[in-house]
């Protein structure tokens, strides 16, 4: 099984700043991209795309693609030239291929370990490829092996606590500043894991009002959707900070974002 299992991507370990945030492709053009791969001649694939990754997993016969193909149609998936991806990309075969996709669905590979949301991400792209007709017994049969690890690591493990050992931190300031939360509003600016795993939490908490401020709108919309919350339009996150109750940014550039002068606008 793992000798007929290759693996594409890029993640928030490889790529950076802006480009990191352009690795989210909108959940209607995957269905189109997994048809381009099948133009390649790729019958079975799995098309993961995140706000901190996006890798393509191809099983069977269809191993005998190019890694360079694969990775020339993520590049023009997400509107970047494939020399600039080159040095960033990694592409695994057979074992390496099956551990990564191992540590990615139980949440080993995440930014925050043990954050909740990849597991069902990989179960959706599961789903999409099913439906097109493109998971058969040779990508079926490790994403199962996968399933079952997954769940063999946060029932058998403590590392499913870790996330909300951080959410608690965050939650106690919250708390000691404003007591009961509900009426309170939350700005998440940024759409990466950290920020997603501790707004769920204020939102479990009874954090009313949640507003996510993205570059990207459809990341923006997904994220907001995924916590039952509003999306902003990019431009207005500075004029809300004034309204917020709380303030997370996960926006993850390298560069300060809210500074003095934000603040006091």
């Amino acid at each position: 099984m793992p000798d007929d299992l290759i693996l594409v991507g890029l993640n928030h370990r490889s790529v950076d700043g802006l480009l990191r945030e352009q690795l989210f492709l909108e959940s209607e053009k995957r269905s189109q991209a997994l048809r381009e791969l099948r133009g390649l001649g790729v019958e079975q694939a799995l098309l993961l795309s995140t706000c901190d990754r996006i890798e393509v997993v191809v099983a069977g016969q269809d191993t005998a693609v190019p890694d360079e193909a694969v990775l020339a149609r993520i590049a023009a998936w997400i509107g970047v030239g494939q020399e600039e991806l080159l040095p960033r990309a990694y592409c695994l075969r057979g074992t390496d291929a099956l551990h990564h996709l191992f540590a990615v669905t139980a949440a080993l590979d995440s930014q925050v370990l043990g954050e909740p949301y990849v597991l069902g991400q990989v179960k959706e792209s599961h789903r999409l490829s099913e439906s097109l007709g493109m998971c058969g017994p040779g990508l079926d049969k490790p994403l199962q092996a996968a399933f079952r690890v997954a769940k063999r690591v946060r029932s058998e493990t403590s590392l499913a606590e870790r996330p909300a050992t951080l959410a608690a931190s965050a939650l106690r300031v919250a708390r000691d500043l404003y007591g009961r939360l509900e009426g309170c509003s939350l700005l998440l600016i940024g759409s990466g894991e950290m920020g997603e795993v501790l707004a769920s939490e204020f939102r479990a908490a009874g954090m009313e009002k949640i507003l996510v401020a993205q570059r990207r709108p459809a990341l923006a919309r997904a994220t907001a959707e995924r916590l039952a919350g509003h999306y902003l339009d990019w431009t207005e996150w500075e004029a809300s900070l004034e309204t917020a109750d709380v303030v997370l940014c996960a926006n993850g550039n390298g560069h300060f974002l809210v500074d003095r002068r934000a603040g006091n606008a």
